[in-house]
């Protein structure tokens, strides 16, 4: 890394480094650099320079020798497993499209970094790690603007460490593909969704489990914490023994449309509250009716038409179990 206080490189100040492959300058304005300063350094794939002056770094004297490895420094950071950087082999910047995206190509890697107008996609990989980022996307007036974008048709995982927080105006999360998503791991991940779009989106049949012992907080302003597609609708599954606190100020907290659609409750489950701000707007409605929040480390309030099942049958008044909330066919009352 080169400091932002540097102001002239001298010829041949790297020279022969062969084990230098990503160089970042700090300086909005390109140093002063004397010829052969990166002679000899074979292995040189990058350098990254602040964002809006890659044009200028590709033009000024001595840079633009280096032009065609000169790319816009990017607030995320991509690790291997064993904590070292991974390589542009592993993932790509998706530049052209009508938001920067960190897409990803391989399994096991780690997202990391501070505040960051990029959002990350998934494509064809299964398992991925989300650890101590915030991505802001609310004032992003582009299309695309969805925090995490998983494209995949089989089961995709991601971990969270530390503390990940989501902010747009789209989609926090959405899984394309018809893929199960699974969120777990030992962090905490909190989504805050403005205008008309859910926290989590799951569709083409895909499910949702949030497991292990995550924290996850959901908010949205319009529409809904939890989702599935109203025509594919997956199951939603929580077995997190994390606090998982989801919130609509308008609609169902957590819903799906379709008899496919249904809810899961682990016995490990026991600190989950949905809400929906609305009266008649709560947890898990078929066309968004019904009580306002259950929560299932108190008391269960079901909506009108809904029913807890399991293995045998069992009543609210054995919360927390392996439960379903699905819809009693035929009826419009609770029968537990």
């Amino acid at each position: 890394v080169i400091s932002a206080s540097v102001t002239n490189i001298a010829a041949g100040a790297f020279a022969g480094c062969a084990s230098l492959k990503d160089v970042t300058v700090l300086a909005t304005v390109p140093p002063s650099m004397d010829g052969g300063a990166f002679a000899g350094c074979g292995n040189l794939k990058n350098i990254f320079v602040p964002k809006g002056t890659v044009s200028a770094y590709k033009s000024a004297p001595g840079w633009s020798e280096y032009a065609r490895i000169i790319s816009v420094m990017h607030d995320l950071v991509v690790l291997n497993a064993d904590g070292s950087r991974a390589t542009d082999s592993c993932y790509y910047w998706n530049e052209k499209a009508a938001i920067n995206a960190l897409v990803i190509t391989r399994e096991g890697l780690t997202v990391t970094g501070t505040t960051t107008t990029e959002r990350v996609e998934l494509r064809d990989v299964q398992k991925l790690t989300l650890r101590d980022l915030y991505i802001d996307l609310a004032a992003n007036t582009n299309s695309g603007k969805t925090c995490l974008a998983p494209y995949n048709a089989k089961p995709v995982t991601v971990n969270v460490e530390g503390k990940v927080v989501m902010h747009t105006t789209s989609d926090a999360i959405l899984m394309h593909d018809g893929g199960t998503l699974t969120i777990g791991g030992s962090g905490e991940i909190s989504m805050t969704v403005e205008k008309q779009y859910d926290a989590v989106y799951v569709y083409k049949g895909g499910g949702l489990v949030i497991a292990d012992s995550v924290n996850l907080m959901a908010r949205c302003t319009i529409a809904r914490a939890f989702s599935t597609d109203k025509v594919e609708g997956g199951a939603i599954t929580i077995s997190s023994s994390g606090r998982i606190d989801l919130r609509s100020e308008s609609k169902a907290g957590i819903f799906a449309e379709t008899a496919t659609g249904k809810l899961t409750i682990a016995p490990t489950a026991t600190n989950v509250v949905v809400r929906g701000f609305t009266p008649g707007k709560g947890g898990y409605l078929p066309g968004e009716t019904g009580a306002l929040e259950f929560h299932v480390d108190d008391a269960v309030s079901l909506p009108s038409g809904w029913a807890i099942f399991g293995s045998p049958d069992i009543d609210a008044a054995a919360m927390p179990v392996a439960a379903e909330l699905r819809q009693v066919p035929g009826t419009n009352t609770c029968t537990c």
